[in-house]
C-alpha cells in the first residue's frame, strides 16, 4: 500500500475532491496528526464516506502496452473498387519500421476470419505473425485480418517506437467467365466496427435505480 502526503505551508489550502462511495475504503483522514485514522467520515466536515481523489502523472512508459489495427478487406489490397473479384489469400506479412532503443521490442501478431468484424466462429485466434505464415494453421478463410503490435521495454525512461506497418500478401485471383457483377453506390457511408466491448450498466442495477428516484428521472 502507498502512502501520499498532501500538505500546504502558510496561508494557502488544498482541496481535494472526494468520490462518495463505500468502496475500496481506502481514503482516511487523521485529526490527531497520525495517532489516529478515520475511514468513514472525511471531507471538511467530516460527512463524507468515499475516497479522495488523486491524479498522479509519472514520466515513465509502462512495461507493454499494444497497438491494433482497424479490421482490413483483404480484397482492399486487390483494388479500390467497392466490389472485390474472387480471391484465396495464400500468405500474409506484416513488416514494422520502428525506433528500438536497447532493451525495447515489439512483436506483431494476426488473426483473420471470414466475417467483417471479429467473431470467434468465423476467426482464428491471435497468434505471432510467423505462425500464420503461408497461412499455416488457420481454420478459417481469411477474407478479413488484423495486425497488432506489443510494444515492451524493460526501462521505464525508454520506449520502442513504431513508425510504419507495411503489409505484403500473395493473393490468388480467381478468373470468372461471363459479366462481371457491377453496382452503383449512392451515400455508401463507413461502417464502424469497433473491436472493445462496450458493457453496459443493467437497468436493475441498484446504482441506477437510486440515480432514477433521487432525481425523480422516470
Amino acid at each position: 500500500m502507498n502512502t501520499f502526503v498532501v500538505y500546504t505551508t502558510g496561508p494557502n489550502s488544498v482541496c481535494l475532491y472526494i468520490d462518495n462511495c463505500r468502496f475500496p475504503n481506502r481514503s482516511a483522514k487523521s485529526c490527531d496528526f497520525g495517532k489516529t485514522w478515520d475511514y468513514d467520515h472525511i471531507g471538511e466536515q467530516g460527512f463524507c464516506d468515499g475516497e479522495y481523489l488523486i491524479r498522479l502523472r509519472l514520466s515513465h512508459y509502462p512495461s507493454q502496452g499494444e497497438i491494433l489495427s482497424d479490421f482490413i478487406n483483404v480484397g482492399d489490397l486487390i483494388t479500390e473498387n467497392p466490389i472485390k473479384p474472387v480471391f484465396l489469400l495464400k500468405d500474409i506479412q506484416v513488416k514494422s519500421d520502428a525506433d528500438l532503443p536497447p532493451g525495447t521490442g515489439i512483436q506483431l501478431f494476426l488473426r483473420g476470419g471470414s466475417t467483417p468484424a471479429y467473431d470467434s466462429e468465423t476467426w482464428d485466434s491471435w497468434k505471432p505473425m510467423k505462425e500464420y505464415r503461408k497461412m499455416a494453421g488457420t481454420e478459417n478463410e481469411w477474407r478479413f485480418f488484423q495486425w497488432k503490435a506489443i510494444l515492451t521495454t524493460k526501462k521505464g525512461l525508454q520506449t520502442p517506437s513504431l513508425e510504419k506497418v507495411t503489409i505484403t500478401a500473395n493473393i490468388d485471383i480467381t478468373e470468372v467467365t461471363g459479366k462481371q457483377p457491377s453496382a452503383d453506390v449512392l451515400k455508401n457511408r463507413n461502417i464502424i466496427r469497433g473491436y472493445y466491448n462496450y458493457a453496459y450498466q443493467p437497468y436493475d442495477d441498484n446504482r441506477l435505480k437510486h440515480l432514477r428516484e433521487y432525481f425523480r428521472l422516470d
